[in-house]
């Protein structure tokens, strides 16, 4: 698949955002933040977030594999302490509002849906680098890597008809690589 000069951009732009993201000191701390409050984020898989203070997490809208986000809590980057709490992978970097729904530790499918909805358009309106949706790009990166992995699924089922795992193709095509530079 080509990639647009458009999405290019804005991968660019996401790259050069979490590199500048990794190095900054200047977030907001923990004792600052309100419990059951929305905050624009820097995290591993989302750029807005719920900040629930009795587990030290933002709950955020994660999208893994294919385009279905699902409920998932990361921790704040100061939690992130090696020998006892090595999880922390968010930097709280601006408030947008309270949160409008009860948190608890389970949804059903409705509610959950209805949050994960609020929290996307949330992303949305509340871009981290202004004019770039973030959301938009997670999604198509859990897409594209979805269907990477269903056509990973199909030539491993092709292969295996032929007598042929993955890593013996795998040396294969290393192999045919290496033959031709030579």
């Amino acid at each position: 698949m080509k990639m647009t000069a458009a999405l290019e951009h804005v991968i660019d732009e996401l790259i050069k955002f979490d590199g500048k993201m990794l190095k900054n000191t200047d977030y907001l701390k923990m004792e600052h933040l309100k419990d059951k409050h929305c905050y624009k984020i820097f995290a591993r898989n989302a750029y807005v977030g719920v900040w629930k203070e009795q587990q030290k997490s933002f709950m955020i809208s994660r999208y893994k594999v294919g385009g279905t986000p699902y409920i998932f809590d990361e921790y704040h980057w100061d939690t992130n302490d090696e020998e006892n709490f090595p999880f922390g992978t968010v930097k709280p970097l601006e408030l947008i509002e309270q949160f409008p729904f009860e948190l608890k530790e389970n949804y059903n499918d409705t509610e959950e849906q209805i949050i994960l909805n609020y929290l996307d358009e949330l992303e949305e309106k509340n871009p981290v680098i202004t004019g770039i949706n973030s959301l938009q790009h997670r999604k198509q990166s859990a897409i594209r890597y979805e269907r990477k992995l269903r056509a990973k699924s199909r030539l491993a089922a092709r292969l295996k008809r032929c007598g042929i795992t993955i890593a013996d193709y795998e040396k294969m095509r290393k192999a045919k690589r290496l033959s031709a530079v030579r």
